[in-house]
């Protein structure tokens, strides 16, 4: 209904401005809001996917990686449930972020492995999030040549898209292997 998509919306750009600001108690109280209405029979199985990323996301910058990683999975599950596969890129790409911030190297490969395969010619800025993640995981572990490949990679992705914030992204994680 347009009610509800105007619920969502709005909170969802509250919840983004949360984010950036770093408003870690504001958002929670936003989220809180949302979800009884996503679970909720009337809401649509891709409002009740991205309530799910966007808490998924909430968990991840919080370092909550293991609440992180759950609601990726449920999120996936609902995705699976519902043949709604439209943000699962998105999921993957928050489990393989909060791998990466928890240390986890075989995790982040399963995540990296899952992108890998769902990756769409016609999704650009999946292809910018994907090669970003792997050239993190390469400097993770040390491959310092695969690092930079997949950051000049990931970096190109994001200028051709004009993806201004995953661009400047691509050019700190690009500075970083060529410091390595």
């Amino acid at each position: 209904t347009p009610n509800m998509v105007q619920f969502f919306q709005s909170r969802m750009h509250a919840l983004t401005y949360c984010t950036w600001t770093g408003d870690q108690v504001s958002g929670g109280i936003i989220l809180d809001e949302m979800k009884p209405v996503a679970a909720s029979g009337s809401a649509s199985s891709l409002t009740r996917l991205a309530c799910k990323a966007a808490e998924a996301n909430f968990a991840l910058l919080g370092d909550r990686h293991e609440q992180t990683h759950q609601l990726v999975a449920e999120g996936i599950s609902l995705a699976d449930q519902t043949g709604v596969h439209l943000i699962d890129f998105v999921l993957l790409g928050q489990g393989a972020y909060a791998a990466l911030r928890k240390g986890d190297p075989e995790l982040i490969t399963a995540y990296l492995g899952r992108m890998e395969a769902s990756l769409q010619p016609s999704q650009r800025v999946s292809y910018g999030l994907y090669y970003n993640i792997a050239s993190l995981q390469h400097l993770f572990v040390g491959n310092i040549p695969s690092a930079l490949v997949c950051a000049e990679k990931s970096l190109a992705v994001s200028e051709e898209t004009g993806t201004v914030a995953p661009e400047a992204m691509c050019h700190i994680v690009l500075a970083q292997a060529v410091y390595e």
